[in-house]
């Protein structure tokens, strides 16, 4: 009747979920026990119709998957008493890794039927092939071209230093040397070209009692050649940010970056 084959699952399972009970299956098709309240279902088209009202004469869908893993790593390090004495009781190293993957298909598949093209000649004769989907202007607009599979790395660390102080009742407190340092990168399986990504770091330090210090790092994994001013070119550009704040979040200094 649509034209597409629907899985012989998927009409049980609308069956199911309309309240309309399998009695028999045989190679004609499905014998049903209709809800007596389903007055309007007197015929085999109306069943039909049930079913593609519930599936769709269109049905459009995407969907993606991810997982992640991570866990915490701790390091001490007691400092020599000959050289700090015992002010310093020790210094303590805490390791984020984190892994994760994500995965997205290619919904511009022509087993999908979202994607099409259509050849186009423009006033000069020049022609091209352009790339649409009836879907595009749609409720919930057309899914994603584009297959990904992204492997992502996040390192994270933390140093403190345990002192002690004369201010604590407990008669130590705990001194930020780096708040975060973190590294960010991931690797995209599904590209054939330049499929690592750039590397984002930043730095955080809590060294002062109500300011905080932020620096922000692009590294551009694929910049080939430097020019006279030092300014890649031939890749992607990068960036060096940083800010200082005060714990009300007042900007101090404001973020610069290079091209």
């Amino acid at each position: 009747m649509i034209g597409k084959k629907i899985d012989h699952e998927v009409i049980k399972n609308i069956l199911r979920s309309l309240e309309m009970k399998i009695v028999e299956e045989c190679e004609e098709g499905l014998l049903l026990n209709v809800p007596p309240y389903r007055v309007d279902v007197q015929r085999e088209a109306d069943v039909i119709e049930d079913i593609l009202r519930i599936y769709g004469f269109n049905n459009v869908y995407n969907w993606n998957m991810s997982v992640g893993l991570s866990t915490k790593l701790y390091g001490f390090y007691i400092p020599s008493r000959k050289l700090f004495g015992d002010k310093i009781q020790a210094v303590r190293h805490v390791f984020t890794p984190t892994v994760s993957f994500s995965y997205a298909p290619d919904f511009g598949a022509s087993r999908y039927g979202y994607w099409d093209t259509y050849q186009k000649t423009d006033a000069d004769g020049n022609v091209s092939l352009v790339s649409y989907s009836k879907y595009a202007n749609a409720l919930y607009g057309a899914p994603d071209k584009g297959k990904s599979g992204n492997i992502s790395f996040y390192p994270g660390n933390n140093i403190e230093m345990k002192v002690k102080s004369d201010e604590d009742s407990t008669g130590y407190k705990k001194l930020s040397i780096i708040d975060a340092f973190d590294i960010n990168m991931s690797y995209n399986t599904a590209a054939k070209v330049r499929p690592w990504s750039d590397m984002n770091i930043n730095l955080r330090l809590k060294w002062w009692k109500n300011y905080t210090f932020n620096m922000n790092a692009v590294f551009a994994t694929y910049a080939y050649e430097l020019d006279d001013q030092n300014n890649v070119y031939g890749g992607y550009p990068y960036g060096v940010g940083a800010r200082a704040g005060s714990d009300d979040s007042r900007v101090c200094r404001k973020t610069s970056r290079s091209h």
